[in-house]
């Protein structure tokens, strides 16, 4: 990425607000030229433009921070893809421990390739289905999503650790309300509520969006 990519990464992670150190916005660089390296011998993400990759993707995962508690030292990232948000996550804070749940193989691959490349001994990488995953691993403090499903679905998936204390933190856009009408039979029997919200536009685009976060009552 060019010296103009980093800098507009560092302005945008500034007004989200989430600063970041010059050496996170180079290691973020980093990921984005394997993402595109690897993009264009499979399909990591449908969007191929560096700046829109930056701007939609990497300011977008990166504004999970404005609602992850010094709590949340455990995360599970679910459904990844291409490691948005979990890698970028991982990324900018080495402090906390992530797993990264991505079924589909290359995609998972892929993020462990960048992980070994910089050194991320914070994130674990699993190419295994969700429905498996919370059977087995340690519960952890918080789990997100970012484009997997609707919140009705994301709380069926995570149901089990919801229900022993961990918080959802789900990236919406501009139908988080249309979703939470949706999932509010699930939520009022499951006895989850809405703990928390953040409606923003993203710095670059102006898009609208939304972070939830679900927990037990």
């Amino acid at each position: 990425m060019t010296p103009a990519w980093k800098e507009a990464l560092a302005a945008g992670a500034a007004a989200l607000p989430v600063p970041i150190a010059p050496a996170t916005v180079d290691a973020l660089a980093t990921f984005c030229d394997r993402l595109l390296e690897w993009n264009a011998k499979i399909d990591l993400s449908s969007i191929k433009d560096p700046d829109e990759i930056r701007a939609k993707h990497v300011l977008d995962s990166l504004s999970g921070f404005l609602l992850l508690r010094p709590a949340d030292v455990r995360v599970a990232d679910l459904g990844s893809g291409g490691g948005f948000p979990g890698v970028v996550l991982a990324i900018a804070d080495p402090a906390r421990r992530f797993v990264s749940v991505e079924s589909r193989t290359k995609k998972a691959v892929f993020q462990r390739q960048v992980a070994r490349e910089l050194g991320l001994k914070n994130l674990e990488v699993l190419g295994e289905r969700i429905e498996d995953v919370t059977k087995k691993i340690e519960r952890p403090d918080v789990v997100t999503a970012r484009a997997l499903a609707e919140l009705d679905e994301l709380l069926r998936l995570t149901d089990s650790w919801l229900a022993e204390g961990t918080h959802l933190l789900a990236y919406k856009s501009s139908k988080a309300d249309e979703e939470l009408s949706a999932a509010a039979t699930r939520m009022a029997k499951g006895g989850f509520v809405l703990l928390d919200r953040k409606d923003f536009a993203l710095p670059e685009t102006g898009e609208p969006r939304t972070l939830l976060r679900i927990g037990r009552r």
